[in-house]
């Protein structure tokens, strides 16, 4: 699960997608019930797509449900390859489930120019339209995402569309709180990407949510530490440990109670074999907790 967050939904928002209906919908995760994951959608032999996360979840229960072990075993059969196909309903087994870039490679172009909007244009009033192919690279581009979200503070004051002054006091508490929310939505999307297991997208989200959290709330702020927590649970299911250990001590040079990251930390201690490090939690470089 996402760090810190709730069950959510692993596929690209349809609240958010432009194309017709009749497109989206042969691209549609019948699990989730969002438009597949771009770069982690799943194709089965009967001709189907799904978030790869959300098929392989699926598969995990179907192979530990007591009906489908019961049933198994009054036929003789493996319960995993009983596992049926969301949508048809078909049989599927693990080594027929293929990646919709490799399998079909015209559908996931095709996918790919699905037309959307930004996912955060809800919390940051972001106006950028286009391919889904492009979403990850917008979401990290300062220059294409975020600027447009000041648009939010400029009513800042007004009253039944008359704007009034605005302080040099008012504009930087309105480019504080933008920033803010802006980084909160980075973090956002990084869950939902930690969520789909496309831990490589999370990592660029949480980076990008570091820089705007720094920039805007300050080097300090519990945001910052939250943030670096999750790009270091990332890190970890990647196997970068020394990245993992340095995002888990500088969210700790913040916040010495981040309960996280001192497990994260002493886990990617032990898997580098610094025992010594993790018998005390390694904390901020050159302290030991009290």
């Amino acid at each position: 699960r996402a760090p810190g967050s709730r069950r959510i939904a692993m596929g690209f928002p349809l609240a958010d997608v432009l194309t017709s209906d009749a497109l989206v919908e042969e691209f549609q995760c019948k699990i989730c019930t969002e438009l597949v994951e771009y770069t982690q959608c799943a194709h089965t032999r009967c001709g189907h797509v799904f978030c790869q996360s959300c098929l392989s979840e699926w598969m995990a229960r179907a192979g530990t449900d007591a009906e489908a072990h019961a049933e198994a075993a009054m036929n003789g059969t493996n319960p995993l390859i009983g596992t049926r196909c969301p949508t048809c309903n078909a049989g599927i087994e693990r080594n027929t489930v293929h990646d919709l870039k490799l399998a079909s490679p015209l559908a996931w172009r095709l996918l790919g120019r699905v037309q959307v909007r930004c996912p955060t244009h809800g919390s940051t009033k972001c106006a950028w339209r286009g391919d889904l192919s492009e979403v990850s690279s917008h979401l990290t581009d300062s220059r294409s995402h975020g600027t447009r979200a000041a648009m939010m503070d400029d009513e800042v004051g007004a009253e039944k569309g008359a704007k009034l002054p605005r302080t040099a006091s008012m504009e930087a508490d309105a480019a504080t709180r933008t920033g803010a929310r802006n980084a909160e939505a980075l973090k956002e999307q990084g869950n939902a990407k930690f969520q789909a297991r496309a831990f490589k997208e999370a990592i660029q989200l949480y980076s990008k949510a570091v820089s705007v959290a720094e920039q805007s709330l300050g080097l300090t702020h519990p945001s910052v530490a939250a943030y670096y927590g999750n790009r270091a649970a990332a890190w970890l299911h990647v196997g970068a440990l020394k990245e993992c250990v340095e995002d888990c001590r500088k969210a700790l040079a913040i916040d010495q109670t981040h309960k996280k990251a001192h497990l994260r930390l002493v886990k990617a201690l032990c898997l580098s074999s610094d025992v010594a490090g993790a018998g005390w939690g390694g904390g901020a470089p050159g302290r030991r907790p009290r």
